[in-house]
């Protein structure tokens, strides 16, 4: 057999063993699969802005038991025993009010006298590491479109919820993996303003008063929005008039060295 030929058999017996490798990956990698392991609730303890307020927030007792010896299990045990229910403590331990719920430290946002709160609520945070090419079908899609998705609080007591369908304008562009929406772009808050801002993936920005609960705006961003749109067709008008502009200066000045240039000859 020529080495070619052993070159190509090797290769066709590499490429047979890759693809049920490849798919048998994917299948315990994918949310879901035998060898996923997904975020859990955790509990977690945290400051808010300079230090003076905790909140504590308890996680799944059946997960932090199942969590192997290390820094999280410590933590989360130390949350447990310090606080004795979940809410807003004192540097110093005393209790402020109780608030129930779980949301990760990441999506949490206090205020610094930690009287107010804003939540990204649900549960895709579990998957939002797996991007999906599918759609979820569309009756969990409407469940998870009427679930809260923004909640904000006011020493403990809720101001108002926020379902998902209104903040989407457009949930059919927003990526879905295999269990959830995966609908936040993000989320900003602006203490000295009072205001809480939500980002979407369909290009919108929600605006909420953080004292009082309200949505104040809910406005599209980048190229969806009125002044972004005014702007660019400000600078491409601009643009185009200063092009017009160079040709015409170009033009003369091309004209005037022909008619010099005419006028050279003539005389020689």
């Amino acid at each position: 057999m020529s080495p070619l030929r052993v070159l190509l058999l090797v290769a066709f017996v590499l490429f047979g063993l890759a693809v049920p490798m490849y798919f048998l990956l994917m299948e315990k990698t994918r949310p879901g699969g035998p060898g996923t392991t997904l975020p859990e609730p955790i509990s977690y303890a945290k400051p808010s802005p300079g230090g003076q307020f905790v909140l504590a927030v308890f996680g799944s007792v059946a997960a932090e038991e199942a969590l192997k010896p290390g820094d999280m299990k410590r933590h989360a045990e130390d949350v447990r025993k310090k606080y004795p229910i979940p809410g807003m403590y004192t540097a110093s331990g005393s209790l402020v009010y109780p608030l129930e719920g779980y949301t990760p430290d990441d999506n949490a946002y206090l205020t610094t006298d930690g009287r107010c709160i804003a939540r990204i609520e649900g549960d895709w945070w579990q998957t939002r590491a797996y991007p999906a090419g599918t759609r979820l079908p569309p009756e969990e899609e409407q469940r998870q479109l009427n679930a809260p998705a923004v909640s904000l609080y006011a020493d403990g007591k809720l101001l108002k919820s926020y379902p998902l369908k209104e903040l989407l304008s457009d949930p059919s562009v927003v990526p879905h993996s295999p269990k959830h929406i995966l609908w936040p772009g993000g989320a900003v808050l602006n203490e000295r303003d009072g205001r809480f801002l939500v980002y979407t993936q369909d290009a919108r920005r929600a605006t909420f008063d953080i004292r009082t609960g309200e949505m104040v705006a809910n406005e599209p961003m980048g190229f969806g929005n009125r002044f972004a749109q005014l702007t660019i067709f400000v600078t491409l008008g601009l643009t185009v008039l200063l092009a017009i502009g160079l040709g015409v200066w170009v033009w003369k000045k091309r004209r005037l060295y022909a008619a010099n240039t005419t006028t050279t000859g003539s005389g020689n």
